[in-house]
């Protein structure tokens, strides 16, 4: 096997593109591309070269099913899925989850998990989310407000992940427009509504997972790349390399905002992000890894 050429030619072409050539490979030789790669190749580089393969959506909604069906519950990639989609991407989910695996996602995931966690993720999955809603600045100040009074007596997180869950979706930064006075005025009233989360009440007041999940809430919708470097840095620096994190991550941003999360990556880490995946993984999943760094 020519791993190089594998290599090369699924990293340079896109993710539709991909899909041609597997159609061209089974009518050339009758043969499935997969199939020929899961008997040739093996470990992390077979992993990531048929996630390059699978549709975009595919791939989201076979790590949501895998995330719950696997042999543990990975909460994690769930909670960063989710607060990491815009409206029309989860409808769309939904719609391929529902044909591939014949459940609605959110049930799906929500009849895998219990308390706080299995709540936010109904919330974060409901149909009715609004993400084009107008934001009505004034209210939602004087909810925030609120429900940072609530905080100061007892949180109650019911109305906590309705406010968190069902609120706008993430923005978008690249980061040159990072500092202070060049954030847009949608960022700003949003920035204004959540300042009682942005805080370390909310880590006294929680713990463990919902923290987790919270939090990815909070940061994803300050910053979407800024929120994906530090999944990929925790990813990196954990007790263990957590390589599924790293390629849904790698294989999911590729065609969206990975140059972006790169940059936020070194400035919050003084670090790139190339060295440190080329310091925690070998052989040929590393050079296919750098490769989608750097086509």
């Amino acid at each position: 096997t020519d791993d190089k050429v594998i290599i090369d030619v699924l990293t340079s072409h896109s993710n539709v593109q991909r899909q041609i050539i597997k159609k061209k490979y089974k009518v050339m030789y009758g043969l499935s591309l997969e199939e020929d790669i899961k008997a040739e190749l093996g470990g992390h580089f077979e992993d990531i070269c048929l996630a390059l393969l699978m549709p975009v959506a595919d791939f989201i909604v076979e790590c949501l099913h895998t995330a719950l069906k696997g042999y543990r519950t990975d909460e994690n990639c769930i909670i960063e899925v989710l607060v990491s989609l815009e409206y029309m991407e989860l409808r769309y989910l939904k719609s391929v989850f529902k044909e591939k695996y014949k459940h609605d996602l959110g049930e799906f995931l929500s009849s895998g998990l219990r308390g706080d966690i299995q709540k936010l993720v109904t919330a974060l999955t409901d149909k009715d989310r609004e993400y084009f809603a107008e934001v009505d600045t004034d209210l939602a100040l004087m909810e925030a407000h609120h429900l940072f009074d609530r905080w100061v007596e007892k949180v109650e997180l019911g109305r906590l992940i309705e406010e968190l869950g069902l609120g706008p979706g993430p923005v978008h930064h690249h980061p040159s427009d990072s500092q202070p006075g060049t954030t847009s005025s949608h960022d700003s009233r949003l920035r204004k509504v959540r300042w009682p989360f942005n805080g370390g009440s909310h880590q006294v007041e929680f713990g463990g997972n919902i923290r987790h999940a919270l939090l990815a809430i909070v940061e994803c919708i300050d910053n979407r790349p800024a929120f994906f470097a530090k999944q990929l840095h925790e990813a990196l620096n954990g007790p263990g390399t957590d390589d599924k994190t790293i390629i849904r991550i790698l294989v999911s941003r590729s065609e969206i905002d990975l140059s972006d999360i790169q940059e936020w990556y070194h400035m919050k880490y003084d670090e790139d992000l190339s060295e440190a995946i080329y310091a925690d993984t070998s052989g040929d999943y590393r050079k296919m890894l750098l490769k989608i760094l750097n086509p």
